[in-house]
C-alpha cells in the first residue's frame, strides 16, 4: 500500500492533470490501447471498472459529443496517462507497489465520479443488442 503522503501526491497529480487536459490530449491518450490492454491483468479485482473508465476515454475520442461529463473524461484520461506514461510518484518497475499509485488514481476517479460511471454503464448496457 502507498503512504498517506504518496496518496496526497497522487490525488494532487490527478487534480492538476484533469484541470490541464484538452480534448486533443484525450484523443492522444485514447490511442494508447496497446499499452493499456496488457495492464488489465496487473490491475486486480476491479479491472472491469477500470475498463469502463477506459471506454469513457475511447468513446469521447471517437465522438466528443457523447453524453459523458467532461470532468469524468478529463479525470479518466489523466489517470490512464499516469498509468501508461513513465511519470509516476512510484515507478512502475518496482514490484507490487509500482502500480499501487496508478491503481489508487483510478480508484479516486471511480470514487469521485461513481454516479456518472454508473449512468455511463447503464446507458452502454441499454444500447447493447442481444442476439
Amino acid at each position: 500500500m502507498i503512504s498517506q503522503e504518496k496518496q496526497r501526491q497522487v490525488a494532487d497529480a490527478l487534480e492538476s492533470g484533469a484541470q490541464n487536459i484538452s480534448p486533443d490530449i484525450v484523443r492522444v491518450i485514447a490511442c494508447q490501447d496497446a499499452k493499456v490492454r496488457p495492464l488489465w491483468g496487473k490491475l486486480g479485482d476491479r479491472c472491469g471498472k477500470y475498463r469502463t473508465l477506459w471506454m469513457v476515454v475511447q468513446d469521447f475520442a471517437r465522438d466528443a459529443s457523447c453524453r459523458v461529463p467532461w470532468k469524468l473524461v478529463a479525470a479518466a484520461a489523466t489517470a490512464f496517462a499516469y498509468l501508461v506514461f513513465p511519470f509516476d510518484v512510484i515507478p512502475d518497475f518496482i514490484p507490487v507497489s509500482g502500480y499501487a499509485d496508478d491503481v489508487f488514481m483510478l480508484e479516486l476517479v471511480l470514487e469521485h465520479f461513481a454516479a456518472a460511471v454508473a449512468a455511463y454503464e447503464k446507458r452502454k448496457n441499454s444500447t447493447k443488442i442481444l442476439f
